[in-house]
């Protein structure tokens, strides 16, 4: 971050494995029981690990702060850094999210019919049946575009 200047952004993206161990729907340190698919270096395909044999979607969050004139980016602390061991404990070394369901279940059965289930990557609020959510005024007009993804092995 020591070379963060004003007029930059420090962006970050947090992919959720897409494997579940069909098990537990959590366990001691909130991440043994998912996993992340492995791409098999003969075919090039991915896959799920044998003990986590449940495909599951994938949660992507991706946030971005811009650094304005007098900033000091170097002194920024992210919401997990005081949780760090103190050997790696400094501004900025950590990043932390957390996902809350508040789908109304109309809706998200709606979505997971129309994208899930179909195998579609449905983003933007595309409920993968031609429709898509309620936006604010301030983005453009919507247009549902469903893209087909490449069915993993299971």
């Amino acid at each position: 971050m020591k070379v963060c200047k004003p007029g930059q952004w420090l962006s970050a993206t947090i992919n959720s494995p897409e494997c579940w161990n069909g098990v537990d729907l959590d366990s001691k340190d909130h991440r043994s029981h998912l996993a992340d698919m492995v791409r098999n270096r003969t075919s090039g395909k991915l896959s799920c690990p044998a003990m986590y044999p449940w495909i599951i979607p994938q949660f992507t969050m991706s946030v971005g702060y811009s650094i304005e004139a007098g900033d000091e980016a170097t002194l920024w602390s992210l919401a997990s850094d005081h949780m760090l061991p103190p050997a790696l404990r400094r501004p900025g070394a950590s990043l932390h999210s957390d996902y809350f369901e508040a789908w109304q279940d109309e809706i998200r059965l709606r979505w997971e019919a129309g994208c899930i289930d179909k195998l579609l990557n449905c983003s933007d609020g595309d409920l993968g049946d031609g429709q898509i959510m309620a936006r604010g005024k301030h983005y453009p007009a919507p247009k549902a575009a469903p893209r087909l993804v490449p069915s993993p092995s299971r």
